[in-house]
């Protein structure tokens, strides 16, 4: 069985980088919405977040079938939050309410508070695109993970960005293939 078809197991566990782009530009609203990008992303990433944790628990607790990252980038990167599935269970910043539609059992949707966890933060301020620096962080955590899990499935990254790469005042084209580049090495690291 190839790596790609590996499940995720408590055994066998999978890893998830989220690259969430903390640029200048995701101040902007998102669409017509009222909210900017970095909210809707940050939002999408926690509930996502949430949806693995509630979808791995096993009576009282989240099983660990799967270890999560989440880098923010914007001059350079930053590990914003980590850990397996019961970790981030178990230690989210905070909590906000939100609203939720569920059904009401007559065909028709109803809006419920609920309570959603947090782990990843919008941003507030201006910066730039440092794609990256978000793409060598991921490198290097990925690059550990296989060396000591090598049985486990291939890693999973997903980039959340409005824009193309740029940092340190150099052309878009230099950042975007340098940005390339470390993504290529990431696809040629292997498993078992």
């Amino acid at each position: 069985m190839s790596s790609h078809n590996k499940q995720w197991s408590s055994a066998t566990p999978g890893l998830l980088v989220f690259l969430i782009d903390q640029s200048g530009s995701m101040l902007l609203p998102f669409k017509d919405s009222s909210d900017s990008r970095t909210v809707f992303a940050t939002r999408v990433v926690n509930r996502v977040i949430d949806s693995i944790i509630q979808k791995n628990y096993n009576g009282d607790h989240a099983k660990d079938r799967c270890f999560i990252v989440a880098i923010g980038y914007s001059v350079g990167a930053t590990e914003l939050c980590s850990g397996f599935l019961s970790d981030l269970d178990n230690s989210p910043k905070r909590t906000e309410t939100v609203k939720k539609k569920i059904s009401d059992g007559a065909g028709g949707l109803v809006e419920i508070d609920k309570t959603m966890p947090i782990w990843v933060d919008p941003i507030n301020k201006d910066g730039w695109t440092d794609m990256t620096a978000a793409f060598k962080m991921a490198k290097q955590i990925i690059t550990e993970w296989v060396k000591d899990k090598p049985e486990s499935p291939a890693p999973v990254i997903i980039n959340v960005s409005d824009g193309i790469p740029y940092y340190n005042h150099k052309n878009s084209e230099e950042c975007a293939e340098e940005t390339a580049a470390i993504a290529k090495e990431i696809m040629d690291i292997k498993t078992t």
